[in-house]
């Protein structure tokens, strides 16, 4: 019993600094660990008092690994690797003809897309599939609740670059969605500024539509006060499908609903690039390593 509760305790501590090291800060790491913000604190403090070590500096919210540091990081990232991939031997067949591949997209499109190439060649093999805005699929890949996300690569904090893998999917654009008798629709594309004084609809923080959005309001020095903030794509179609204002979505999110238009944005041409990825560990799986190469015929399309 002593000796378990030693483990758990090392082992929860080096959590709280692996999720520190992946999201850049104590507060997202917080979050993904849907613990508080002193949790964390605490542990970081009780993992280098135990062992006598200095692993990380901050300068207000910025975390900066030490030395010490950046080599435990390596070993920890190896060793939840090494523990997701028992996991997923247990829980899912490597023959492809049973198994589950775990999802999460901000975009309904490429998992689609994926489960098709499924179907078709693996029908013994189930994809579950969860959808969530970049951030939301970002916390459940590196919580390890999925197996691979399809987002947008701008979602992936740069530390964490080198501890993942991923594949160049494609680029895409962000449109305006309009209710389909607006007078704007018989336009083949538009400019933000003839948008500013129309009521505009917004996405929640997290979201790379919304960000993307943000990003290039502010550049043309555009202030913008919105009508509303939906926290979902579907809240912003029906509440344009309603009349309730103009929302926004990447170029192909928007298309073949009932009762609106999706108009090309010109100064959001290719501005976002949509990839897949996981975890290293995860990539050596035969299924997951499956989705990849099905990954690269959709970027082919």
């Amino acid at each position: 019993m002593i000796i378990d509760f030693i483990l758990n305790m090392s082992y929860n501590l080096l959590k709280s600094f692996h999720s520190v090291c992946m999201t850049g800060s104590i507060s997202k790491a917080a979050d993904h660990l849907n613990v508080t913000q002193p949790a964390v604190s605490i542990a970081l403090r009780k993992l280098q008092k135990l062992h006598g070590i200095s692993l990380l500096t901050r300068n207000g919210p910025k975390i900066k690994l030490t030395q010490d540091g950046e080599a435990l990081q390596l070993l920890v990232s190896r060793m939840f690797d090494a523990e997701n991939m028992v996991t997923n031997f247990l829980q899912s067949g490597e023959n492809l003809e049973t198994g589950l591949l775990k999802i999460a997209s901000d975009g309904p499109l490429l998992p689609l897309k994926l489960l098709t190439l499924f179907r078709h060649n693996h029908p013994g093999v189930a994809l579950d599939i969860r959808f969530g805005n970049n951030l939301e699929c970002w916390n459940a890949l590196i919580r390890r609740e999925v197996d691979i996300a399809l987002i947008a690569k701008s979602g992936i904090p740069n530390q964490a670059n080198d501890h993942v893998r991923m594949y160049h999917i494609r680029k895409s654009g962000v449109s305006a969605v309009l209710p389909d008798n607006h007078p704007l629709t018989k336009n083949k594309s538009l400019h933000l500024k003839e948008l500013l004084s129309q009521p505009l609809l917004f996405r929640e923080t997290g979201s790379n539509t919304q960000k993307l959005l943000d990003t290039t309001l502010a550049k043309l020095g555009h202030k913008v006060a919105p009508v509303a903030v939906l926290s979902s794509r579907e809240a912003i179609i029906n509440a344009v499908a309603m009349g309730l204002g103009i929302g926004f979505s990447l170029d192909d999110e928007a298309i073949g609903y009932r009762n609106i238009d999706s108009i090309p944005l010109a100064e959001l041409r290719d501005i976002s690039d949509d990839v897949v990825v996981t975890l290293p560990a995860s990539v050596k799986r035969k299924i997951v390593h499956t989705a990849f190469n099905y990954a690269k015929l959709l970027s082919a399309n």
